[in-house]
């Protein structure tokens, strides 16, 4: 199941994404707000969003 949403950067052109904060948008589109928001006060810096699944434990029906 999709939780939601990470704000993440990419530190060098070789290095995996690191999320930028714990924080979980709920939409792709809110995540892309914030991108278009932090990069009027740093434009350089590499942004992207990325999903986050939530584990569902089916064995019990849940």
């Amino acid at each position: 199941m999709l939780a939601g949403f990470v704000l993440l950067t990419i530190p060098c052109n070789n290095c995996d994404p690191v999320p930028v904060s714990e924080k979980l948008y709920q939409t792709k589109h809110q995540c892309e707000q914030m991108i278009e928001r932090l990069n009027s006060v740093r434009p350089k810096a590499i942004l992207t969003c990325g999903e986050v699944w939530r584990y569902e434990d089916k064995q019990n029906g849940e």
